[in-house]
């Protein structure tokens, strides 16, 4: 979903020919307080805003830019821009959003599975000790060699990569 804040006059128009090039849904916001009401009540992916709205709400823009959560902007001169450029700024300012949410997935499963790796070394390890302790109670090895067992069985899938991304 697409965020247009243009006082425009054409602004629906804008809106339209977006939504038909891009596709997905166009919403139009005159002002910031009209934008921030949007991202409140919905979730976007991009934000286009209009230089002159800039110019005119200068003060309203940090209030602004702090509701937009994790959708992309992008900063428009509607007065000197044709709708080609816009289509493709819109498009690459989508683009990279993406990507970045990509990247920062990618980041985060990284890390996840390190800190997993980790923990599962550490029980691995550690079950190992305790099974060559002397004197265990009788049923005590078989509970942690299922432990170790399980331990090992999560390794193998976390090393081989068959967890499931999304």
């Amino acid at each position: 979903m697409i965020l247009l804040v243009t006082a425009a006059e054409s602004a629906s128009d804008i809106a339209a020919r977006l939504q038909r090039t891009i596709g997905g849904t166009v919403s139009v916001a005159q002002n910031f307080s009209e934008a921030i009401a949007q991202l409140r009540r919905a979730s976007f992916d991009l934000i286009v805003l209009d230089q002159h709205v800039i110019e005119a709400e200068p003060l309203e823009l940090n209030t602004m830019y702090s509701t937009l959560a994790d959708a992309a902007s992008v900063e428009v001169n509607f007065a000197l821009t044709g709708m080609d450029r816009l289509v493709a700024q819109v498009q690459s300012a989508l683009w990279r959003r993406e990507r970045d949410r990509k990247a920062a997935r990618t980041a985060v499963v990284d890390f996840l599975r390190g800190e997993l790796s980790e923990s599962l070394t550490s029980i691995l390890l550690e079950t190992g000790l305790l099974l060559e302790m002397p004197g265990l109670q009788p049923d005590v090895p078989e509970k942690l060699g299922a432990i170790r067992n399980a331990a090992h069985r999560i390794r193998v899938r976390l090393d081989s990569g068959e967890t499931k991304q999304t």
